[in-house]
């Protein structure tokens, strides 16, 4: 099949959508557990008339039973009706393209009749709209009619559900100061998220050095160095004070050449606890291990995560996304994207915290969570 050329998709597209596409959106994608700004949208959307679907599918979804309720009460007036004239017109002709192509098994012919598909791409070419499908076109499909080849004999654009609801949500659509799917979205549903688990949140520009930054005094400090003596002092109540000022001195200075060897000494003092030594009353001097984080009990940690979280150095400023300090450990990060961006893969988020790993070697370079292994 020769590939047309097809019209371009302007801003102001419409969308109209498959049965799939509210499927895997609903069952994978974006549960409307994690995501209900999605779906808030998307009944938003419909009811400007930017997304729509067809009689002929809202009877084909007929699953997830949480899904088809949702359908009944948020999207009813969004599908349309096919009995239009002209949109049987169309599905007369596409129905007599796919028993003439020799291509499709007599099977795949009979079950084009029966569906939904052909329905939606009549409507879609006669109303001039984005037809938003999870299928990929498939030019040596037998089994079956592949909606995208459908689309393609009709010169009809289609678009992936998240391409749609990006481009639904984008700042240069008419809805710019609320993105459909945004990484500001995604942020603060994993900032939900960690608050629901018992941390404390703190916005990145709380933590500004000074006195009440939990003893950060510049911004090339990543650990919480009040909030690690404080843990420190509690979770070794019978170490002397010189004893618990080795154990910060040593867990915030990891020892080793090399990035790897220096997590692996800080996860070994983390787990194991910090090799320190102690005088007894009569003068002896032992050893003993200043432990920084409470195993047993999880609840006598202090649990925090920061988002925006400055760290500077030589010129470079960056912001991770989301901070996970333990004690005032930074032990994690989180590099956040949005599921509506193309670009936004864990490829990508995996070459940022690369970044943050070569331009600030100084600040997190014996600490896993600002350094993290390659």
């Amino acid at each position: 099949m020769k590939t047309p050329t097809l019209p371009a998709v302007g801003l102001a597209a419409r969308y109209v959508l498959d049965a799939n596409a509210f499927i895997a959106s609903w069952r994978d994608h974006y549960p409307i557990d994690l995501f209900p700004g999605v779906w808030a949208c998307l009944e938003r959307f419909a009811k400007e008339e930017r997304l729509l679907s067809v009689d002929k599918v809202r009877r084909e979804v007929n699953g997830p039973p949480e899904l088809v309720s949702w359908l009944r009460e948020k999207w009813r007036a969004a599908f349309a009706s096919t009995r239009d004239s002209q949109v049987v017109g169309v599905f007369s002709e596409m129905q007599d393209w796919v028993h003439s192509n020799e291509l499709f098994l007599p099977a795949a012919k009979h079950n084009f009749a029966e569906a939904a598909d052909g329905w939606l791409a009549a409507y879609a070419k006669v109303h001039s709209l984005v037809l938003v499908t999870n299928e990929a076109y498939d030019q040596e499909a037998r089994r079956r009619v592949p909606l995208p080849n459908l689309c393609r004999s009709l010169m009809l654009n289609t678009a992936t559900p998240s391409e749609c609801f990006a481009d639904s949500g984008s700042p240069s659509s008419s809805e710019s100061s609320d993105a459909m799917v945004t990484e500001s979205l995604v942020e603060d549903a994993a900032i939900d998220w960690f608050v629901a688990l018992g941390y404390r949140y703190t916005a990145g520009p709380e933590m500004v050095p000074g006195p009440l930054s939990w003893g950060r005094k510049s911004y090339e400090d990543v650990v919480l160095e009040s909030v690690l003596q404080d843990s420190i002092e509690r979770l070794n109540p019978k170490l002397q004070p010189g004893a618990r000022l080795e154990a910060f001195r040593k867990i915030t200075r990891p020892e080793g050449a090399t990035t790897v060897a220096r997590n692996r000494d800080f996860h070994r003092k983390l787990v194991n606890g910090v090799n320190v030594e102690t005088q007894s009353a009569s003068g002896a001097i032992r050893g003993a291990q200043a432990r920084t984080i409470d195993f047993t009990d999880p609840s006598n940690n202090y649990w925090m995560v920061v988002n925006q979280f400055t760290v500077s150095e030589n010129g470079h400023n960056r912001r991770p996304d989301l901070v996970v300090f333990v004690n005032g450990l930074p032990l994690g990060i989180i590099e956040l994207k949005s599921p509506g961006s193309l670009d936004a893969t864990v490829w990508s988020a995996w070459q940022q915290l690369q970044t943050y790993q070569v331009q600030t070697r100084r600040s997190g370079g014996g600490l896993p969570g600002l350094c993290p292994r390659t």
